[in-house]
Formats: structure tokens, sequence, C-alpha cells
């Protein structure tokens, strides 16, 4: 997972004391935590009391999910923030059907539809 570089984590090995990592191994209930956070749209408290919103954007094309920071939200390639799919407001058919106007050639996409 990516970390943020935040200072508090501890490098693995003799050669990192002092080097922020970039990648942390989050155990079970930090990951269960997480997840829940980002399906309800809650925040979450951080190590230093600070109440913040987990976002997860998630790219169809590559399949890859990433934090989303400003340019993921601006991505258009990338749904912004999952957790609008598990909404109870949110007509998913639509939400779908929206989505792949914007990524798969629709009107104003950055993609376009390429014969294979």
């Amino acid at each position: 997972m990516e970390t943020g570089a935040a200072a508090e984590l501890k490098g693995i090995g003799a050669k990192n004391e002092r080097a922020a990592p970039t990648l942390a191994i989050v155990d079970g209930q930090q990951r269960l935590t997480s997840l829940y956070a980002v399906i309800r749209g809650i925040e979450v408290v951080r190590a230093d009391f600070r109440k913040e919103r987990v976002r997860i954007g998630f790219n169809p094309l590559t399949e890859k999910f990433d934090v989303a920071d400003a340019a993921i939200i601006k991505d258009r390639a990338y749904i912004g923030d999952v957790s609008e799919l598990w909404k109870a407001e949110t007509r998913l058919i639509a939400f779908i059907r929206a989505a792949c106007r914007i990524r798969v050639g629709g009107k104003g996409s950055r993609f376009q539809n390429k014969p294979s």
C-alpha cells in the first residue's frame, strides 16, 4: 500500500533506518477498517487523531485502484470515488452507462473507440 511517506513508519532492513518507506504492509484490522470506511464513505481517525475520509479511485481500463488524490479525481479514466457505488441513492445501471460513455468514446470522451 502506498504510504504517502508517513514519517512514523519504520523501514525494514539495516539500510532503511532514516528513509520513510514508500510502501507498507497493512495488517488485517487496518485493511478491514480501511475497506469498511471506503465502502461506507466514512471518516477514519489517523494516528495524529485527525479525521479524514479515505477515497479510492478505480480505473476500469487498467483495472487499477489508487488513493484518490487531485490528479486521480480529475482523470476521466478513473471513477474518482468508489464509495459512490455503495450509496443507497446511486442508480448503478445509470452510473455504469455514464462511466462507459465517458471512458469508451462517448461525446466529450478522452478515449475513442479504436478498430481492433
